[in-house]
């Protein structure tokens, strides 16, 4: 797939996500320490916002599963410090190489959920830094 075209499917993939997280009332901020969008939620919402994010990220990888993901899959999951038990890593279709994913991270008070949402680009640095700029713009990040 070229990365033009790795590129706007990225894009769709997040319009469609941010579309479907919309009836959650979520808002948006950047965190620079992981470079993802990051929101967190009560666990009320917990099966809304799972099945809406699901529905774009449809490969699902807890820890008794994510050595079984492909090597770029991995490297997310190591970026991220990797998957805890109750953790689960979200993912689009990584068959062209760039993928979508979602860090599904339920805080230890059992009352919060925060989850972590980011392309990875495969390609060169300045096609990377313009997805990453319009990934922003989707979910409204300054």
């Amino acid at each position: 797939m070229a990365a033009e075209t790795q590129d706007s499917h990225l894009e769709n993939l997040s319009k469609d996500l941010v579309q479907s997280l919309a009836e959650g009332g979520l808002s948006w901020e950047w965190d620079n320490r992981f470079n993802t969008a990051l929101t967190a939620f009560s666990v009320s919402k917990q099966e809304l916002v799972h099945q809406a994010v699901s529905k774009s990220l449809d490969t699902i990888l807890d820890a008794s599963s994510i050595e079984t993901a492909s090597e770029a899959v991995k490297s997310v999951s190591k970026s991220l410090g990797g998957i805890s038990p109750g953790q689960q890593l979200l993912i689009s279709d990584p068959g062209s190489g760039s993928f979508l994913y979602c860090a599904w991270w339920p805080w230890g008070n059992g009352e919060s959920i925060s989850i972590r949402i980011a392309p990875v680009f495969i390609g060169d640095e300045a096609g990377k830094q313009a997805l990453l700029s319009r990934f922003k713009e989707i979910f409204c990040i300054a």
